[in-house]
């Protein structure tokens, strides 16, 4: 099933809008949880196979975030923002992804069964920063900026396939999670 970004936006948005968001450090914590929710909803772009989840992927991805919360309040440029935001964010997400795994619950189609592990193996790439455009919306921009680097995402699915006298080991590629 893909991921509701839509959700997500509403519900990162409620949350500012109450401005429970009390610490910087509860609100990057409360953004890494969402994220992690999310792609737990989406899967890889072979079979939906879905991300298995440590604590540290999460723990990550909010460090980073509240290293930029932090880092915002010293720039006296409001222009580089963007740039502090899409750096910070995009090394979350790589930290958050690389080593990760997918646990496999359909195997590629023409194989007969998952050799583990289906490792990522490009945990996505560095994106310089937020691309703003016409949107003001920080759950907006947040949310593209999530789906620009989940596009970016590739790994291997190792397979067998039937042959005879045994089934033969097959590396099935992957890229993006949707």
């Amino acid at each position: 099933m893909p991921i509701d970004w839509t959700t997500w936006k509403n519900d990162v948005k409620s949350f500012f809008d109450s401005k429970s968001a009390v610490t910087e450090d509860f609100a990057a914590q409360y953004i890494a949880l969402q994220y992690t929710n999310a792609v737990l909803q989406g899967g890889d772009s072979i079979a939906g196979n879905v991300v298995i989840v440590q604590p540290a992927m999460t723990r990550a991805l909010k460090d980073e975030i509240l290293g930029a919360f932090e880092d915002a309040k010293n720039l006296t440029e409001i222009n580089l923002v963007p740039l502090l935001f899409g750096s910070k964010i995009s090394n979350g997400l790589i930290n958050f992804w690389k080593g990760a795994q997918l646990g496999v619950l359909i195997p590629p189609l023409g194989s007969i069964l998952i050799v583990p592990p289906n490792q990522v193996a490009v945990p996505g790439v560095v994106m310089p920063r937020l691309e703003v455009g016409h949107e003001t919306d920080f759950t907006e921009i947040l949310a593209a900026f999530f789906q620009q680097h989940l596009q970016k995402l590739s790994g291997i699915t190792i397979a067998l396939i039937p042959a005879a006298p045994s089934p033969i080991p097959t590396p099935f590629p992957w890229t993006g999670y949707v």
